[in-house]
């Protein structure tokens, strides 16, 4: 099992796509077990994002760590049914970066997650959640312009009756717990990791009744 699951390793750190593609799936063959394999693309891909934040890795470093992880674990997800429901997207601008690494680790840590995309207006999070019936609303700006769209978007799913159905969590590097106190989210993070974190305590609130 350890060699499978070093040159899985190795291909991550060197980048290479199809090498890494081709480690995970002879680990697979080789009965490394699934939860093996997702545990250790989890933790390559979150010293990827710390490298990135440390200013070591480049933004073309860290999209191509987030492919190779996100291949890695269609790979070996194991078919279990999601914890729960996430729909996501950016509010008004065409900012993709943050809002897909959430998207992968969320998915990593057994969500199903909705992806609305990027120049998603406040409209489509109330017909997505409308037909979707998420759990939890993420909602992403990156520019100061479209901070509105997310105040619109919880006055929307007011005016929609849809409020009391989900959990909302805001974020982006305009965003800040003070903002979303004053738009009425019920969560904020200031990075990916922490934003799992803050989707997984939305959820058990939820579930409480809270």
């Amino acid at each position: 099992m350890e060699q499978h699951l070093k040159a899985m390793v190795e291909s991550f750190l060197a980048f290479e796509y199809f090498e890494a593609e081709a480690a995970t799936k002879r680990a697979l063959e080789a009965g490394v077990p699934k939860e093996e394999i997702t545990k250790t693309l989890r933790a390559l891909f979150l010293a990827a994002l710390e490298r990135y934040e440390e200013g070591k890795y480049s933004i073309a470093h860290l999209t191509a760590a987030a492919s190779i992880f996100e291949v890695g674990f269609k790979l070996a997800k194991a078919e279990v049914a999601p914890k729960g429901k996430v729909v996501i997207g950016t509010l008004g601008s065409s900012h993709y970066l943050g809002k897909d690494i959430i998207r992968l680790l969320l998915t990593a840590d057994g969500f199903e997650v909705v992806d609305l995309g990027e120049i998603v207006f406040p409209e489509q999070f109330v017909e997505a959640v409308e037909r979707e019936k998420p759990d939890i609303v993420a909602l992403a700006s990156m520019i100061i312009a479209c901070l509105p769209l997310q105040k619109a978007a919880i006055g929307m799913l007011q005016a929609r009756d849809l409020r009391d159905n989900v959990k909302v969590i805001v974020g982006g590097a305009v965003t800040s717990d003070r903002w979303a106190a004053e738009i009425g989210a019920d969560g904020w993070a200031p990075d990916a990791p922490q934003a799992v974190e803050e989707v997984n305590r939305l959820l058990r609130e939820l579930k409480e009744g809270a």
